[in-house]
């Protein structure tokens, strides 16, 4: 996680916390299925602890593949941070089409809404890490130097 010319730390410490917060959701959702159902939104029956279980899987896939991102270039993190905010806004639509807990769907919705500004924030950084050695190559003289 090292900031190069121009760039920023900040989408990267953001991928990182995001990662950690899911670290924690999908150990719950493994070792607590039931528990977890009610902040997911949705009860749980009978062999539905199963399925509370993938979701805890599918939330420890996604904190290792923004780790692991936050350590890659920052499009990359944006790439992978965007694809995933496509995640709790499914479930945030599963909850409410179910009529789920309202808290629940703000509660996905936020975390839609966290993933997406990671994304963003990261294809900026990106975007001035690529000007800025754009810059130093030569390559790019800046508008400062076309007048």
């Amino acid at each position: 996680m090292t900031a190069s010319a121009g760039g920023s730390r900040a989408p990267a410490a953001g991928a990182l916390v995001l990662g950690a917060a899911l670290l924690g959701l999908g150990g719950l959702f493994l070792s607590r299925p039931r528990e977890a159902a009610h902040l997911f939104g949705l009860p749980v029956q009978g062999a539905g602890e199963d399925y509370v279980r993938a979701l805890g899987v599918r939330d420890l896939a996604l904190a290792g593949g923004l780790a692991m991102s936050a350590s890659a270039s920052p499009k990359s993190l944006a790439a992978v941070s965007g694809l995933a905010a496509m995640i709790p806004v499914a479930d945030a639509a599963l909850v409410r089409a179910r009529r789920g807990s309202p808290a629940a769907v703000m509660l996905h919705a936020a975390s839609a809404a966290a993933l997406a500004v990671l994304s963003v924030a990261a294809w900026r950084s990106g975007t001035r890490q690529e000007r800025a050695a754009r810059r130093a190559r030569g390559l790019d003289p800046g508008l400062a130097d076309l007048t």
